[in-house]
């Protein structure tokens, strides 16, 4: 997902359209992307510790 142009980034039901198709989108943007896709399919939420980093919430 994160190593190529965004024509091929995509989960099940979930196109990735926040970016040119040939383009390569931020890791910011594919953050953002999977935490809607988690929302979107009512995801528990992870265990404190599972990530080893910390994602600020606007």
């Amino acid at each position: 997902m994160a190593n190529g142009s965004a024509w091929h980034d995509r989960l099940p039901n979930k196109l990735f359209d926040k970016t040119e198709p040939d383009g390569f989108a931020p890791a910011s943007q594919i953050v953002d992307y999977l935490v809607e896709y988690a929302e979107e399919l009512d995801a528990p939420p992870l265990p404190p510790g599972a990530l080893p980093f910390k994602r600020e919430i606007a």
